[in-house]
């Protein structure tokens, strides 16, 4: 591999894809843990730094887990690793892959019912199309009734609710919610 671009802007990528010349990354890794170390040594020592509780102890503790996760850096393995690693091996592969990386996206991983909708939590639908009714950990129901195009995500300390064509916009609200001084929520 001679580089590694993390999210090229549209026009980049469309030249990429006809050039032939280019695979797709799809977030796919599988390196040792001594490897990882010696880049984050290399790249990004300050990330290192707040992971070497994980590494003394073996990344079993999750309160140690969460804690390095608190103080590092909001950087994703592809920025803060793989466009700097020194040896990289690129394995061609086709097969269905979706990138995952909104809510609304689930329908494309997960089953729907006849009217499209992605139902992961204890719910009642009445006339309802097209959403994503998820729960992580809460116990309430979630009942909908005439909507269409939702995404409704309920948690134990919080509840979502935006229309599927704004979910690429929760990074909104967590930064809303950062600057408000509302850590605990995220």
């Amino acid at each position: 591999m001679r580089r590694f671009v993390e999210k090229p802007d549209l026009a980049t990528a469309q030249e990429y894809v006809r050039s032939g010349r280019f695979v797709w990354n799809s977030g796919m890794f599988v390196l040792r843990p001594s490897t990882l170390w010696a880049e984050l040594e290399r790249q990004q020592p300050e990330l290192l730094r707040a992971f070497e509780p994980v590494r003394q102890n073996g990344a079993r503790d999750p309160e140690i887990i969460a804690q390095a996760f608190d103080q590092a850096a909001s950087i994703s393995i592809d920025y803060a690793v793989m466009e700097g690693a020194a040896q990289v091996e690129v394995i061609p592969a086709l097969f269905r892959w979706s990138d995952v990386g909104h809510w609304a996206a689930l329908d494309e991983v997960s089953p729907t019912d006849a009217q499209g909708n992605v139902v992961r939590a204890d719910a009642v639908l009445d006339e309802v199309k097209d959403s994503v009714v998820l729960s992580a950990g809460s116990q309430r129901v979630v009942a909908l009734s005439g909507v269409e195009g939702l995404v409704v995500v309920d948690t134990p300390d919080a509840l979502l609710v935006l229309p599927r064509a704004r979910a690429q916009r929760v990074r909104d609200i967590v930064d809303h919610l950062r600057n408000a001084g509302r850590d605990e929520l995220l």
